[in-house]
């Protein structure tokens, strides 16, 4: 049988068996686990008392059966709640359902991404070793990459790719990769999601919010380049699985959007980078104000492909004049296909916008469209 890697929300997923991922000291608090204790009561109310009894053991995953006949497996990936998971864990778990899914009469199966998010190992070591294993088996499984995976990492090209794992590897629960800088983005993010009027923050517009930061003066130690939605840096992409891995965002899927907020961990850490986000406030604010108004995506992607500009004719006559009009006249020749009177108009408001919240420093010009300033 084949293994199918998707996005989505596992407990809906129509499989007869769902995978749930526990610790051993009978807490289901987080992620994954405490959804199915609200979806599952009578299977958590099993799982602390064999947890009691000390019969719950890291890397040994159980069958679990209602009354209802709803099939549930519990694969203890740490000791303890706190805990990182571990790949060997993941190995001896694995192993150990390949030898037991007949007996347990599993006929279909969905797993989650064992040990990532709340156990911090990478999908890069737990998809390729989940792919390889379950591929052996004769019955059909899915398994849910962690929201943040790119889609070339879900392909069977990647997954299927000659593994030298390290069974020593352990989750990264906080890892040293986390800065005050970064912190201070995380706070941009925070101070949005809980501003009633903000729109969501999905992916492209987490792209240009790691970029106007770094305009600031935050060194996020990534660089962007012109892309198709105006300025993109792969290393925003991976900040947002690295954030990820370590519970400082979550996703979830939206309709056909992956809303990003700050996750379980954030509120520890902030307390941790208190003096450093008081000392970024400034940097932090002007950020939020400028989010806070923009309304999708696509006017997100306009604001900043006209910063993007704008600095880039700065950085070429760092001491002349520039115009409105010649930031235009370059958004144009880059993006050609905006040339409609709508989007003229969008950038014509985009270039305003940002004068008026002194971003850029500009002289008038009276040919440029003019339409709303929202």
């Amino acid at each position: 049988m084949t293994v199918e890697v998707v996005l989505g929300d596992i407990l809906n997923d129509k499989s007869q068996t769902l995978v749930n991922t526990v610790n051993c000291v009978g807490v289901m608090g987080k992620g994954i686990a405490l959804e199915f204790k609200k979806r599952y009561p009578a299977m958590f109310e099993d799982y602390k008392l064999r947890c009691r009894k000390g019969e719950v053991e890291h890397g040994v995953p159980y069958h679990y059966e209602d009354i209802f006949g709803n099939s549930i497996i519990n694969f203890p990936t740490k000791d303890h709640w706190r805990s990182a998971s571990r790949i060997e864990d993941i190995v001896r778990g694995l192993d150990i359902f390949i030898n037991c899914y007949k007996s347990w009469n599993v006929t279909s199966v969905a797993f989650p991404p064992l040990g990532c998010g709340n156990g911090g190992l990478l999908w890069e070591d737990v998809g390729p070793l989940m792919y390889r294993k379950l591929s052996s088996i004769d019955i059909p499984v899915r398994i849910y990459a962690p929201y943040s995976t790119p889609e070339d990492h879900m392909a069977c090209e990647y997954l299927s790719e000659p593994v030298n794992y390290n069974e020593n590897i352990t989750g990264n629960i906080l890892n040293n990769k986390i800065t005050a800088e970064k912190i201070l983005l995380l706070e941009v993010l925070f101070r949005l999601e809980n501003m009633k009027y903000a729109s969501p923050v999905g992916r492209t517009i987490f792209q240009k919010i790691c970029y106007m930061l770094t305009q600031t003066g935050v060194d996020l130690n990534i660089s962007f380049k012109q892309g198709t939605y105006g300025p993109f840096s792969d290393g925003a992409k991976d900040l947002i699985k690295e954030f990820s891995n370590c519970n400082l965002i979550t996703e979830k899927k939206t309709g056909s959007m992956i809303n990003i907020r700050t996750g379980s961990e954030f509120p520890a850490v902030k307390e941790q980078f208190k003096e450093e986000i008081r000392a970024g406030d400034d940097k932090i604010e002007i950020v939020v104000d400028l989010f806070s108004r923009i309304r999708s995506t696509e006017q997100a992607g306009e604001v900043t492909t006209v910063f993007y500009v704008y600095s880039e004719l700065k950085s070429r006559k760092p001491f002349g004049k520039i115009s409105e009009e010649m930031i235009f006249d370059r958004v144009i020749e880059w993006k050609n296909y905006w040339a409609d009177e709508e989007k003229l108009n969008s950038v014509a408001d985009a270039v305003r916008i940002l004068t008026v919240l002194r971003w850029i420093f500009v002289e008038f010009s009276d040919n440029l469209p003019v339409s709303e300033i929202v």
